[in-house]
């Protein structure tokens, strides 16, 4: 009595093979495309949180500057008031 063969033939009849070989032949591109349009996807999207974060980071320099003005011009109110003119003295 001999053994059956073994292998990949043995497993999958052809017909189930020749339909695995026949989507595998047609989905191979898709997959390409799908990898290659998300790529140009991913780029588009970095390009644009690029330019935000830009225009946040002009936001929050501009903020730091309006907050060192107002805090300069705050003492520079506060120098008119000394100890003897609030009768501290």
């Amino acid at each position: 009595m001999s053994l059956p063969p073994t292998g990949l033939i043995t497993i999958f009849p052809q017909p189930q093979m020749r339909l695995a070989i026949y989507l595998q032949g047609y989905l191979r591109p898709l997959a390409f495309i799908w990898l290659v349009v998300g790529y140009f996807m991913q780029a588009k999207e970095l390009a644009l949180t690029r330019i935000e974060l830009v225009g946040q980071s002009k936001a929050q320099e501009r903020l730091a500057r309006e907050t060192e003005i107002a805090n300069e011009n705050r003492m520079a109110g506060l120098g008119r008031y000394n100890s003897s003119s609030l009768g501290l003295v």
